[in-house]
Order: structure tokens, then sequence, then C-alpha cells
């Protein structure tokens, strides 16, 4: 049997030269060069004026970093981590090999969580520069654990899902647009069941707070008293407990190819 340590990188490294060097990563980037130029666009529109500034970096964070561009993007690299390699039967020959199964989903998992975050934490720091170029240092050192929660949460969620349901794609799809979004725009008592909910109360703690200005949406998604640590917290436990029960998960995993 393989050190668990070596197996774990081994996993890492097969992660990212099989799926995240691979088309998949090239259409993504494409679709995240895109959402730049819209916000590299908008800032120009906007000008000097602060509000609007933070009104748009609200809205990057609010559709991108919380939102549905790193959910279907989490999606189709956390789904890869399982559901993918299961259907090539990679995992059925992974399985074969003096491997420990917690070293296989495990570097599989990291390795797709800090690619999704990587990339997010790239084009984070893009838009904060361009809209809030006076702030952009403390706003960014902000922004960061929120897009490291937000890419562990759904990265490994989307892994477990691919772990128990072969309509994985579309069982993910259901929970992003007819579970997040919709609960997200609930009375408070009914969307803290929602993950975005915490990210977005986070971001209007951490991010928005030092400038002391009503945070730029809240007569739609009413204000959130829940602390940025809290909410923090929350997400972290949630991504814990998501990363467990994949593992407790793949270790039940039988070989179908």
């Amino acid at each position: 049997m393989i050190a668990w340590r070596t197996a774990f990188a081994l996993m890492a490294k097969h992660f990212l030269r099989s799926v995240v060097a691979s088309r998949k990563t090239l259409v993504f980037a494409i679709f995240w060069g895109l959402a730049a130029v819209v916000f590299v666009a908008g800032a120009a529109a906007v000008g000097e004026d602060i509000g609007a500034r933070l009104g748009l970096y609200f809205l990057f964070l609010y559709t991108c970093v919380g939102g549905v561009a790193l959910q279907f993007t989490a999606q189709a690299y956390g789904l890869a981590v399982s559901t993918e390699e299961e259907d090539t039967g990679t995992a059925a020959y992974l399985l074969t090999r003096p491997l420990p199964r917690d070293a296989i989903i495990g570097g599989r998992l990291l390795a797709g969580v800090l690619f999704v975050a990587a990339t997010f934490l790239v084009l984070d720091l893009l838009v904060t520069a361009l809209l809030l170029p006076e702030q952009w240092s403390s706003v960014f050192a902000a922004s960061v654990p929120i897009v490291l929660l937000s890419a562990t949460w759904y990265v490994t969620f989307f892994s477990l899902l691919g772990l128990f349901t072969r309509h994985s794609l579309l069982a993910g799809l259901f929970y992003v647009l007819l579970w997040e979004q919709p609960l997200s725009m609930m009375p408070i008592p009914i969307k803290v069941v929602s993950i975005k909910f915490h990210l977005m109360c986070a971001i209007e703690g951490m991010i928005t707070g030092p400038f002391n200005q009503p945070f730029p949406g809240d007569e739609m998604l009413e204000v959130c008293d829940m602390p940025a640590s809290q909410a923090l917290l929350v997400v972290a436990i949630a991504s814990v407990a998501a990363a467990a029960f994949c593992i407790v998960r793949f270790r039940r995993y039988q070989p179908t190819t």
C-alpha cells in the first residue's frame, strides 16, 4: 500500500492533469474572461462614483463569488471528482491500485477546491483593482476567506452529490436554480437554510461594512444581522461535514466498470 501522503499528492496531481488540463477549462476560461470584460466595461461606465462602483462590486460578488458563476464552475469540477471518473472507468481503475481510498477522494477534492478558488481569486483581484483602486488591498483581503469557503462548499457538495446519484448533473442544477436562488430571496427565517444567504452576510459584514455605506441591495435582500464571522463559521462547518460524508461514501464505493 502506498503511503497516505504520497497517494494524496498523486491524486491531486492526477486531477489537475486529467480534469483541469482539458477542454472544459478552456470553455470556462472564455466564460470567466467575458465576465471580467463585463465588469471592466461597468467600471468605465460608472466613472468615479464610489457608491456606484461599490454596487457594481456587490453585483460581481452576488453573481460570481456567491452566485451562479462559481456554483456552475464548482459543479463542473466537483462532479469531475466523482461522477465523471466513474463514467470513464478511472475510479474503478484507481480502486484496483494500492492506494488508500481516503487519499484518492481527499487529494482530488483538494485539487478541485484549490483550482476553483484560485480561479475566482484571480478574477476577484482583477475586478477589485479596477472598481475600487484606492481600497483594493483591504477589500480583496476581506474577500479571500469568502471566496475560499464558497469554493470549498460548492465543490465538496457537488462531489458528494455525484457519489449519491447517477443524475447528479440534474440534481446539481435543481440545487442551484430551484433551491439556492429562490431561498436567498425569501424572508430571513426561511433563507437561513441557504448557504448563499450566509455568504451574502459575510460579504456585507467583511467588505461593505468598512465603507460606512448602506449595503447595496439591502432593499431587495433584506438586511442581514448575522455577524460575518458567524456566517463564515456556518459555511465552514457545512463544508467539513460534506467532505466527511464524501470520504465515508467513497469508502463504500464498489466499482461497476
